[in-house]
């Protein structure tokens, strides 16, 4: 058993600090921080697209291509936030397209008025195998990833728009047969 001096000890650990005012959103600023070095080059210089790439966290990249989760998180960052992000139009796979193709536009409008959409399509042909299933939500994806791509100016394509297929090989042998 602790002695009493011990006790005291124990009981006025917290004496000496100073009291802590606990951090909340109603007491902490939480507006968008201008986290984009003031020094960064114009989104229309040539130098652009390798400064935001360097913008994404290592995370959100496979292979160097962007994920739409980080596209959506440096897209805001640069722009600002969004508005509406969300599908504004969609075919989805019909009984008689036996390729099973889905299309998908994709819009995205900042709260500052900037907006795009763009249009991307899963098929058997360009989707991998465990995700054509989901031709809809891929296409939407792709779209949106395309959309994202276009207002941040970054060259390239998103992770979710690669497949493992050979898509170029297999619209060919589709086209010798028809």
């Amino acid at each position: 058993m602790n002695t009493l001096e011990e006790q005291y000890e124990v009981d006025n650990i917290f004496d000496n600090m100073k009291e802590a005012e606990l951090q909340t959103p109603s007491n902490t600023d939480t507006s968008v921080k201008n986290v984009v070095l003031e020094n960064a080059p114009s989104m229309l210089s040539p130098e652009w697209h390798d400064y935001a790439m360097t913008l994404f966290q290592e995370d959100e990249l496979v292979n160097g291509h962007p994920l739409v989760t980080g596209l959506r998180r440096v897209s805001e960052l640069v722009l600002g936030p969004m508005k509406f992000s969300g599908p504004t139009w969609v075919k989805p796979t019909d009984r008689d397209d036996h390729h099973g193709r889905a299309t998908v536009i994709f819009t995205i409008e900042f709260a500052n008025g900037l907006r795009c959409s763009e249009v991307a399509d899963s098929w058997e042909g360009n989707t991998d195998d465990m995700f054509c299933a989901f031709a809809v939500a891929i296409a939407s994806t792709r779209a949106e990833a395309r959309a994202l791509r276009k207002v941040l100016k970054i060259k390239g394509v998103a992770a979710e728009e690669l497949t493992k297929k050979d898509t170029a090989k297999i619209v060919r042998d589709i086209s010798k047969q028809n």
